[in-house]
């Protein structure tokens, strides 16, 4: 099946893209001249195309609204999604010459969302969409539903045979087939431990900048940045015993 050119990202809020994502940006167009590169805010996306999206876009949790955006992106045109802190480090082709919806793994073994490459009208991306129909971002008593995109695709993958094991996997669903590669092709970063994990195979990499993130999440990575893959298994050790912590 083929797949166009077309590389999809979203940027809702109307803030200010910062030099961070400038730079990924012109890093797509460096490493992909010959794609054409699409931006899906406010102006083009409707926020107020299902219950899910409209709480969170009225939360300003604007990630989540993100998390939608991108999959219809990809149901009506087709081509890659990119998340706005993703590296292109070679040449797409390849991946979008296999004509297949393809995902690779991340850290702990889930399925990542950072990358995701899909032929137009894919009934996977179809019925991942639908997953959001039914759901609230804001319960009844005001509470946010944070389950995160890679959380419920992972979910949607192992119910059709995924095993997390990080080796390369071909699925089928309703007649169509999906392609999950091993973590070193799209998200070759170990965000638990800051450690770099790609090479020669890798063709994206997720760098983790959060640009919705909490200023507490942003803290605790630039923490990691400081201290380094060593620094923060050392640390995790010291106050895992001495607090019985994992959340660093």
């Amino acid at each position: 099946m083929h797949i166009d050119r077309v590389i999809h990202y979203c940027w809702f809020g109307k803030t200010p893209k910062p030099d961070s994502v400038l730079d990924y940006i012109a890093n797509w167009r460096e490493m992909l001249p010959t794609y054409q590169i699409i931006e899906w805010n406010e102006d083009n996306f409707d926020i107020d195309c299902c219950q899910y999206v409209k709480e969170a876009y009225a939360a300003k949790k604007y990630a989540f609204v993100s998390d939608y955006a991108r999959l219809l992106a990809l149901y009506q045109h087709g081509g890659v999604y990119l998340d706005t802190d993703v590296e292109v480090c070679k040449n797409l082709d390849p991946l979008l010459a296999r004509g297949v919806l393809t995902f690779g793994f991340e850290e702990g073994h889930y399925a990542a969302t950072s990358t995701i490459i899909a032929p137009k009208a894919s009934t996977f991306i179809a019925d991942f969409i639908d997953s959001y129909h039914a759901r609230h971002f804001i319960d009844s008593n005001g509470k946010l539903d944070t389950t995160t995109n890679v959380q419920v695709l992972t979910a949607l993958l192992e119910a059709i045979g995924l095993a997390k094991n990080g080796v390369e996997q071909v699925l089928h669903y309703q007649g169509e087939e999906i392609v999950v590669l091993p973590q070193r092709f799209l998200s070759p970063f170990d965000y638990l431990n800051h450690q770099d994990k790609s090479g020669d195979h890798t063709y994206t990499i997720h760098h983790f900048s959060n640009s919705w993130a909490s200023v507490s999440s942003l803290r605790k990575n630039k923490i990691k940045k400081l201290i380094g893959s060593r620094g923060v298994r050392v640390l995790r050790k010291i106050l895992s015993t001495r607090f019985n912590s994992k959340n660093v």
